[in-house]
């Protein structure tokens, strides 16, 4: 456990060297997503199920800043970590575990898909004049979290085995293209094929977007999505582990 602190006291410290940019970043995210794709999206879908397509959106612009700003995080500071050879020696002659080390980078993921997320329900709320109770509020946080984990693991997945940077970028282009236009975030599944919904609705991730959705514009509770999708956070997270550790200790 105190070896998981001290990395992510090392975290801490490498962020506040770059405080401002961060911040800056995460702050004009999700009015990027608002500009790029709520707003041209909005003039092909004025409506989706009665409600203005804004609004609509809303969750799938919070969801998706707070997605990628976690899996880049993590995917970025596990990947450097395996690829710099000195930076990986000293970790290796460290008492720390692999397991740790797992576990300090997917905390501090997390971290910023959350701060990121604040930072998204505060801006598009303005925008789009959104008016939740706390209690609302802080519903659509805790169905959004379990995304946030999945976000921040999955890129320590693909941080341990990307060694190429050129294919590092690819993958990620490819994973955040992905999400954002084939789960139905941004554009509604009436508009995609029967055969792709039946299919992809499967998925523990679409679940969870879809209970995120309900909620935000229903007030539907789901929380049997939210469990299986962290079922198989938990899975991905053990079966890299077990991975890396053989793969580091080569």
């Amino acid at each position: 456990m105190r070896s998981i602190f001290v990395i992510l006291k090392k975290e801490v410290f490498s962020f506040r060297k770059n405080f401002i940019g961060k911040l800056s970043l995460w702050f004009f995210f999700p009015l990027i997503l608002f500009a790029v794709l709520g707003l041209p999206l909005h003039k092909l879908v004025h409506e989706v199920n009665g409600l203005n397509y804004l609004h609509w959106a809303s969750p799938g612009i919070w969801m998706a800043s707070a997605f990628i700003t976690a899996y880049i995080t993590a995917f970025q500071r596990n990947n450097y970590l395996v690829t710099t050879t000195h930076v990986l020696q000293v970790f290796l002659k460290a008492p720390v575990s692999i397991w740790s080390l797992q576990t300090a980078m997917t905390l501090w993921a997390v971290f910023s898909g959350m701060v990121q997320l604040l930072l998204a329900f505060l801006l598009i709320g303005v925008i789009n004049h959104e008016i939740y109770t706390p209690v609302k509020w802080f519903e659509i946080y805790l169905s959004i979290l379990p995304i946030i984990i999945f976000a921040a693991v999955l890129g320590n997945f693909f941080g341990s085995w990307v060694r190429n940077s050129i294919n590092g970028t690819y993958l990620n282009t490819v994973i955040i293209i992905l999400f954002i236009f084939s789960t139905g975030i941004f554009i509604p599944f009436s508009y995609f094929p029967e055969s792709f919904i039946s299919t992809i609705q499967l998925l523990p991730i679409i679940q969870s977007i879809i209970s995120v959705q309900e909620l935000a514009v229903y007030s539907k509770i789901n929380l049997s999505s939210a469990f299986m999708l962290l079922v198989f956070t938990a899975f991905l997270f053990l079966i890299n582990g077990v991975l890396t550790q053989k793969l580091i200790r080569r």
